[in-house]
């Protein structure tokens, strides 16, 4: 046990850039008091605790920890989100779309990360056409895939995934999903994994464990 009472396991457990183990999450709701829901982030704990009263709240921070491991911890006074908001089908930063061609010759000619990607055939309730974002450019095996989210293409057999809109370029095509919602895309058009905004160009997946805290 540490000097706070919390068991050495749980405490070594909890660090930057690092997911808890299942069984360390349930020593968090054992040891941290009206806990609804503990969630890890890469450099702090959030503590959703059971709604009460504004003064019972601060009442109740005066006794529970400011640290655990190596993380602060941040407590919020009943559910912090309601809705999932997940899988929302919008592209748009700012409330606008970025509808920009980036594989006109005149913009480069080539699909950079974060860009605009449309579902054809199909459009929602509201008339809008599922999009996502270009995601990285991976390779396995010699076999080379774009990421993205891919439950915009769930409605559609044909995951033909269009840059910037359905009547724009053909770009890729779903051929795979990973867990619930990572699609992999093969291409046909010339790709990039440099952000345009910053002229930065990733270069490799790392596990959490390669990474540097700082």
């Amino acid at each position: 046990m540490t000097e706070d009472g919390v068991p050495a396991s749980v405490w070594n457990d909890i660090k930057p850039f690092h997911i808890p183990q299942l069984a360390t999450f349930g020593s968090l709701h054992k040891f941290i008091a009206h806990p609804e829901y503990v969630s890890s982030l890469p450099q702090r704990l959030v503590v959703e605790l059971a709604q009460m009263q504004y003064e019972e709240f601060q009442n109740t921070l005066t006794s529970l920890p400011d640290t655990i491991g190596c993380l602060n911890v941040g407590y919020v006074n009943g559910p912090l989100l309601t809705k999932k908001f997940a899988r929302q089908n919008a592209c748009q930063s700012d409330g606008e779309y970025d509808d920009s061609d980036y594989l006109d010759l005149d913009n480069g000619g080539t699909l950079g990360l974060g860009l605009l990607l449309e579902c054809g055939g199909y459009l929602d309730d509201k008339g809008m056409c599922p999009a996502s974002k270009s995601g990285i450019n991976v390779c396995n095996d010699e076999k080379i895939r774009l990421t993205m989210a891919a439950h915009g293409w769930d409605a559609v057999q044909d995951k033909v995934v269009y840059h910037p809109t359905r009547h724009a370029h053909n770009t890729a095509k779903i051929v795979e999903t990973i867990g619930e919602d990572l699609g992999l895309a093969s291409l046909t058009c010339p790709i990039t994994n440099e952000l345009p905004e910053l002229q930065v160009k990733a270069k490799a997946l790392l596990r959490s464990s390669q990474s540097r805290y700082n």
